[in-house]
């Protein structure tokens, strides 16, 4: 059948050939693809404290503050010898600044009721 219409064969494939051309041109290309999640990290210094005062007396309280954020997808949290790590995960939409904004809000309200010595 390729033979006896080779005319339509060439048209189709040069079809074919212009549409892909067309695509590659269409396709929008970064030098750095935003490819990670929406993501704010909080590092909390607490010197000289075991993970579970670290967890009960800064983390978990922090992480229950943090929820009130608009655009909160999840929040983990990670505390070890001195230190607690708090992740706060958006959904897409949000914006990055605005999400560090909100993050930023909330801790200085929080402040006041974390421990003596504690920096976040």
């Amino acid at each position: 059948w390729c033979l006896t219409n080779r005319f339509l064969v060439i048209a189709f494939l040069a079809a074919i050939l212009g549409t892909g051309f067309w695509a590659i041109k269409k396709t929008p290309i970064d030098a750095i693809p935003d490819i990670g999640v929406n993501q704010q990290i909080v590092f909390v210094d607490w010197p000289g404290r075991s993970p579970k005062d670290v967890e009960d007396q800064v983390v978990y309280p922090l992480t229950i503050n943090l929820l009130g954020i608009p655009g909160v997808e999840v929040i983990r949290s990670n505390s070890m010898f001195g230190f607690g790590m708090i992740s706060i995960i958006f959904e897409d939409k949000v914006d990055f600044y605005w999400s560090r904004t909100r993050v930023l809000e909330k801790l200085n309200l929080a402040l006041k009721d974390l421990p003596e010595g504690v920096v976040p």
